[in-house]
């Protein structure tokens, strides 16, 4: 079975039955796991079945093995009655048991269930220390941000550091994640301040931390650490960082911090991605919304017209210092935003078509 032979164990087991020879706990278990590992889950579930009839009792590592597997292929209502049925059979989910399921409704964007489940291992006498770990408290905490439920989050810390159970890095990052989205930005900067190791997942959000609450200048001095020696951010989210900063930075309409972003980037080595020539327009609300049409340009909005075109012709003006390419649905906003403004920048317009 460790060979992948998986059919020539079978067939051994099955001789070995048709011989008179009962298999032991041993033997059914080492082959639910190589069926399950082989990607026959219902073959290691049937296994089990076969082990249970034959009443030798299986231990949580056997049930384990095939609710990872069912786990594995999104099937998370059998897994749910598996452990039902182990339970039933007297076995005692462990750790483990909880933390696969609730991973999983957390894949199948069902944070509520996983959040329920839970909180049934911890009113339940048989599992509640079960469930007083780091990784479940944190998967909980993960469920309860998915939510956007910060308020939850922080009480799940709470219950968590009484229970004496220490928060990890992913806890916190975790709590984070669910303040911004509950747009509780000061809560993201002080649990961001109470992290002595980051790793590249925590900068990434304190960046985000920052700039929602408008200080750019320490968002981008944790990029300018990434670029000049520490390399806890993967490029990637370095990526995703610049073109946070350039969004919220054009959001906020500060055109000197955006400028500075994007130069910082191409100066870095990065090439913008289509990501930020589609972050761009949106955030100087160029890109109308679904069956609306821009409003003409007029006294009260010229400005705005003007400054964005403006801040576009930066933009093309260094990708083109730079050799690099510019995606065309950026190329087109130019366009039609230099038509709109009117007067010089039409003419300008008019020049970059031709």
């Amino acid at each position: 079975a460790k060979a992948g032979r998986m059919q020539d164990a079978l067939t051994i087991f099955r001789s070995m039955k048709s011989c008179g020879l009962e298999p032991d706990k041993f033997t059914y278990t080492s082959l639910i796991k190589a069926s399950v590992e082989s990607g026959d889950v219902d073959g290691g579930k049937s296994i089990l079945d076969d082990m249970e009839s034959k009443g030798l009792e299986a231990d949580v590592f056997a049930y384990n093995t095939v609710i990872k597997g069912l786990c594995d292929r999104f099937r998370w209502y059998e897994a749910k009655e598996l452990v039902t049925e182990m339970e039933w059979n007297g076995v005692t989910p462990d750790s483990y048991t909880y933390g696969m399921l609730m991973n999983g409704l957390l894949k199948a964007d069902k944070p509520g269930p996983a959040l329920t489940l839970f909180e049934t291992a911890c009113a339940d006498p048989r599992t509640v220390d079960v469930a007083q770990n780091v990784q479940i408290y944190t998967t909980a905490v993960t469920a309860a941000s998915m939510m956007g439920d910060h308020a939850r989050a922080l009480g799940l810390v709470s219950r968590m550091v009484g229970a004496g159970v220490k928060p990890n890095l992913k806890t916190f990052t975790s709590l984070m994640s669910g303040c911004l989205s509950s747009g509780k930005t000061s809560y993201a900067l002080d649990i961001f301040g109470k992290i002595s190791e980051h790793d590249g997942l925590s900068l990434e959000l304190g960046i985000r931390a920052f700039c929602d609450s408008g200080d750019f200048a320490s968002a981008t001095s944790i990029l300018t650490e990434q670029r000049d020696g520490r390399r806890e951010m993967s490029g990637k989210q370095v990526m995703a960082s610049y073109n946070y900063i350039l969004g919220a930075a054009l959001g906020q309409r500060k055109f000197d911090v955006a400028r500075a972003a994007l130069t910082e980037l191409t100066d870095s080595g990065y090439i913008p991605s289509k990501q930020t020539f589609r972050i761009i327009p949106e955030a100087l609300s160029l890109v109308p919304k679904k069956g609306q049409q821009r409003e003409k340009v007029n006294d009260d909005n010229r400005e705005e017209s003007e400054t964005a075109f403006d801040f576009m012709l930066f933009v093309m003006d260094l990708m083109d210092r730079r050799k690099l390419p510019v995606a065309g649905s950026f190329y087109a906003s130019v366009l039609f935003e230099g038509s709109r403004a009117g007067g010089l920048r039409r003419d300008v317009a008019s020049l970059i078509a031709e």
